[in-house]
């Protein structure tokens, strides 16, 4: 004998009470997978902060001493290609191909340039601002822009500064 009209029964002859379970699951698994990406994305923004910390410090230490001459080494996340320090309001000088792609990108974003003359540039990832930075008591270099290439995540930075000179060279 065939019962017809089933109470507690869905589509398919499921209850809709696992439909309903099914349903909550599958939101709880996106809301995980959603906060582990933003997790895993604010330890690369976070990285990127401390490499701007550290190494403003390291310039601050040099512009504060009568001379200077050493190697900033640091870390970087994966995806960073290459750190820029460039002048936006001066023309493009003596760039390579590469950076004057990256002038070129960067140049045209809508921001104001005038503060700013530092860059990590990555032709993949968005560091959500943080890649345009400007570090204080730099001279920058007569290339325009200057970049250097980042390799396994990793950078070194020669910081020199004479007597004589105001303000901190980077090469």
């Amino acid at each position: 004998m065939i019962m017809k009209n089933k109470k507690g029964q869905g589509v398919m002859g499921i209850p809709f009470n696992i439909i309903f379970s099914i349903i909550i699951i599958i939101f709880i698994l996106a809301a995980a997978f959603i906060a582990i990406r933003w997790f895993f994305d604010f330890g690369t923004t976070s990285q990127i902060g401390v490499f701007l910390t550290d190494f403003q410090g390291q310039v601050d230490n040099a512009w504060n001493s009568q001379s200077a001459d050493y190697n900033f080494n640091s870390s970087l996340p994966s995806g960073v290609e290459y750190i820029c320090f460039v002048n936006f309001t001066a023309p493009i000088s003596g760039a390579d191909p590469i950076e004057t792609k990256i002038y070129n990108d960067q140049k045209f974003t809508g921001i104001d340039w005038n503060k700013i003359n530092f860059l990590i540039y990555s032709s993949t990832k968005d560091f959500g601002g943080l890649e345009r930075n400007q570090i204080k008591h730099i001279s920058l270099p007569t290339s325009n822009p200057y970049c250097i290439k980042v390799e396994n995540g990793k950078v070194s930075i020669k910081l020199s500064k004479n007597f004589d000179e105001p303000l901190v060279s980077v090469s």
